[in-house]
């Protein structure tokens, strides 16, 4: 929840990009009843629907296998071999580091980055969106 409420949801409200729906896979840290469970309760209460991946079914969220995939083989795999971690706020700083680098840095091929930036392709989005509000408007 602290991540969701500190982080992500200030980053799109800067872009002004309201979050409809989160979505994410069927574990306890994510569900529960939701008239009890914490991450359910925060969702709710900001208006966020909250859509669940059919269980054994990781290609529902392709995205966010990949980014693990990604994760394991660029990060961690070369953190771990090339430093010994003497605190977890030491890994959490290179963490945050690479994100900067693979969000602001890191050239990605995939379809809807195609040869891109992740920031680089939402910016573009949000260009594009503009513009055809705009047009829209003066219609």
């Amino acid at each position: 929840v602290a991540l969701v409420h500190e982080k992500i949801v200030p980053f799109y409200d800067q872009l002004g990009l309201p979050i409809s729906a989160i979505l994410t896979d069927g574990g306890r840290e994510y569900c529960g009843r939701p008239d009890q469970h914490f991450y359910e309760l925060y969702l709710g209460s900001s208006n966020i629907e909250h859509r669940v991946t059919r269980p054994a079914s990781p290609y529902t969220n392709g995205f966010v296998e990949r980014f693990h995939r990604t994760l394991k083989d660029e990060f961690f795999a070369k953190a771990f071999r090339e430093k010994i971690y003497t605190s977890l706020e030491e890994l959490q700083g290179d963490l945050d580091r690479f994100l900067e680098f693979y969000n602001h840095g890191r050239i990605h091929s995939g379809y809807r980055c195609n040869g891109r930036t992740p920031i680089q392709t939402l910016k573009s989005l949000l260009e594009v969106t503009t513009s055809e509000v705009t047009e829209g408007q003066a219609a």
